[in-house]
């Protein structure tokens, strides 16, 4: 027998309920029978299910854009990636960067806690600048990258022109409502940051 299955068979199953098998069905009772602790502990599962969604993510974008730029059927092309001035990679490194960096915000539990006074803001502030030089090397791509753009991307301007234009008349309806709160928020969100500049 295989030391995993004599690990299950010694501590869950085998000949009786195992020490572990007892010691998860108490945590199961404590943690979702009891009325005090049942909404705090799905809180707590849900906060790291989307935890591991968003890593998930992240890891998953990161393959892509490997497996986009380095794979072996692009391995004629290395050199050019390389150099760093082909529209493939800058558009895609470009892509990259944005979105491993929307990802970070999203995570609940990251690398420096946010209740931390100052410093837990710094791996935030890091993640924004990262989105910014994404979207930087996206528009240099664009506009300076050598090479054709690759025909994924020009898909992708398609969609996004499509989508404008057909959100441009509903946005130009509601503005009139929905600007004047939008308005009123940003001016309470700079008015906000000021004060608590002016504290630190």
């Amino acid at each position: 027998q295989s030391t995993w299955g004599k690990f299950v068979a010694d501590y869950f199953c085998v000949g009786g309920m195992g020490p572990l098998s007892i010691g998860l069905i108490v945590l199961f009772v404590f943690l979702f029978l009891l009325p005090g602790t049942r909404a705090t502990m799905q809180k707590v599962l849900t906060g790291m299910l989307f935890q591991g969604f968003v890593l998930a993510l992240m890891v998953g974008v990161a393959y892509v854009w490997y497996q986009y730029n380095f794979s072996q059927e692009q391995q004629h092309l290395s050199l050019q990636i390389l150099q760093s001035t082909t529209k493939r990679f800058l558009l895609s490194t470009g892509c990259f960067l944005f979105l491993e960096g929307t990802f970070y915000r999203w995570l609940p539990v990251d690398l420096i806690p946010d209740f931390i006074p100052i410093v837990g803001s710094l791996d935030n502030m890091l993640a924004g600048m990262v989105m910014g030089v994404g979207v930087t090397l996206f528009t240099l791509g664009y506009y300076l990258g050598t090479g054709d753009v690759p025909p994924e991307f020009v898909r992708l301007f398609d969609v996004a022109e499509f989508a404008a234009n057909t959100s441009k008349p509903i946005v130009e309806k509601f503005w009139p409502m929905v600007g004047p709160l939008a308005n009123s928020t940003i001016t309470a969100i700079k008015e906000l940051t000021e004060e608590a500049v002016k504290l630190l």
